[in-house]
């Protein structure tokens, strides 16, 4: 199964999409000796474009032997032999207080020529189980965001249910019941 149009991926691909149309602006008016303004004008319009083709490059394919990320500029594949469990990735506003969790899996640090690492053989003291950790498994941050509610406040609107208003909601929504769901049958379900 994949699912594409990912919740929380078209902020970073408008981001990711800015530098290259700049860039291509910048270099196709200096070629051609155009304006300043005729630059500013391709350089949108590449950005306008390049911003839902790296959205829409951007799914996780959930197969039967591997978990596949995949992204416009690399490919990653996750065998689930090697997932340990699924996790949260949080990132926070300062200014505005609102968090995102992003949904990652805790996975086995390829060692060449060494044997499969276990749970087993994690030491039991703090300081030398972060050592192990570091050395043994990595975190792979998937690219689909899980919003956080903030706790309302005196000057803050009371928030609302989780019922989705309009088509893009239900379809996030539904994108990360999909995700959910195939974690949790692979043995991995979300905290």
């Amino acid at each position: 199964m994949t699912v594409r149009a990912l919740p929380g991926q078209f902020t970073e691909a408008f981001g990711v999409a800015l530098l290259p149309a700049v860039l291509v602006g910048t270099v196709l008016a200096l070629a051609l000796d155009l304006s300043g303004d005729a630059g500013a004008g391709i350089a949108a319009a590449g950005w306008l474009l390049l911003t839902p083709l790296l959205w829409w490059g951007t799914s996780i394919r959930f197969e039967p032997a591997q978990l596949v990320v995949t992204r416009p500029w690399h490919r990653r594949r996750i065998a689930w032999s090697e997932v340990f469990h699924a996790t949260w990735a949080n990132t926070s506003d300062p200014e505005s207080g609102d968090r995102e969790r992003w949904a990652g899996v805790v996975v086995q640090r390829p060692r060449r020529g060494g044997p499969p690492v276990t749970l087993d053989d994690a030491p039991a003291r703090f300081g030398d189980y972060r050592r192990w950790r570091r050395a043994n498994l990595r975190t792979r941050r998937l690219p689909i965001t899980f919003p956080e509610r903030r706790p309302p406040t005196p000057n803050a609107p009371p928030q609302l249910d989780d019922v989705p208003r309009g088509r893009l909601e239900r379809h996030a929504q539904r994108v990360r019941a999909v995700v959910r769901e195939q974690l949790a049958a692979h043995g991995h379900p979300l905290p």
